[in-house]
């Protein structure tokens, strides 16, 4: 599937979510043996891992529908280019969209930035900390954020940046209201 065609299906997703109207028979087990031997997902989702975003619910996809990538603030870690670069080398996808939300833990933790015992925690915050300027909200910098990301992608890979019709993009999802703005990059 084309970068677009998966553009549109994802929104589609989106729209049936908002409407409370999903489709639930891709969500089966008998569905989802249809994936035991090989897996064609219409896109890469990079997202946070905060429990209320679920980007396969929010894209009312089914098994075998998404590659997911979820991480605190959705940061991209080596491992998880790694895992972005087998999706688009491997299984041929050609979307990746990173999706930032409202209310992000992570974003919070960044823009507070108080001290921490953990080490990793704190690589977290450094890694978001870059987008900060001052007077910025948490969700602006959420935003800030999940562009940055979009846009460093390739900058970081030379294997993404060698596919050409590979379409890069990012939303961001609105806890309160559930509204999605789309292509922010």
């Amino acid at each position: 599937m084309n970068a677009q065609k998966a553009l549109q299906a994802l929104r589609a997703g989106y729209n049936r979510f908002v409407d409370n109207n999903q489709n639930h028979k891709s969500k089966s087990l008998l569905f989802s043996q249809q994936f035991a031997e090989a897996q064609h997902p219409k896109a890469v989702i990079v997202s946070c891992s905060d429990s209320r975003v679920p980007p396969e619910l929010i894209f009312d996809a089914g098994f075998g529908e998404l590659f997911t990538i979820r991480t605190a603030g959705n940061v991209v870690s080596d491992y998880d280019l790694a895992s972005i670069e087998y999706a688009v080398v491997n299984l041929e996808v050609r979307l990746i969209i990173i999706m930032g939300h409202s209310s992000c833990g992570a974003i919070c933790a960044a823009v507070e930035d108080s001290p921490s015992d953990s080490v990793h925690l704190t690589c977290l915050k450094e890694a978001i900390q870059p987008v900060i300027k001052e007077g910025m909200s948490i969700d602006e910098v959420a935003i800030a954020h999940t562009e940055d990301i979009a846009r460093s992608l390739t900058k970081r890979s030379h294997t993404l940046e060698s596919i050409e019709d590979l379409v890069i993009t990012s939303c961001f999802y609105r806890l309160d209201t559930g509204e999605m703005s789309w292509g922010l990059r």
